[in-house]
């Protein structure tokens, strides 16, 4: 495959190639029961999943986008745009 991504399966005790796919997960937050969706790598020789560098910290957003979601928070690219515009001055913040 071209531009295919490896990883060191211990099931297979090799580097072997790897997909990521969208896996369901039900965690407890904070006392409140959120269902995520989050990405896993799945070896592809035996299917099972792969530590890859970089993804936990890719489920870390999906988890901070899906719980702000859920709880019907401002989003971090709603946080940016604001901020971006604030700077640029086009929005202004008047004192209560």
């Amino acid at each position: 495959m071209k531009n295919s991504k490896k990883a060191f399966c211990p099931a297979c005790r090799r580097f072997t190639e790897y997909v990521l796919e969208r896996k369901p997960v039900e965690k407890a937050i904070n006392g409140k029961q959120y269902r995520f969706s989050l990405t896993v790598a799945v070896c592809c020789k035996c299917g099972r999943q792969l530590n890859v560098r970089g993804l936990i910290d890719k489920n870390i957003e999906e988890i901070d986008e899906q719980i702000r979601e859920a709880d019907g928070l401002v989003s971090m690219a709603e946080i940016e745009t604001f901020a971006k515009l604030y700077r640029s001055g086009r929005v202004s913040v008047s004192p209560a």
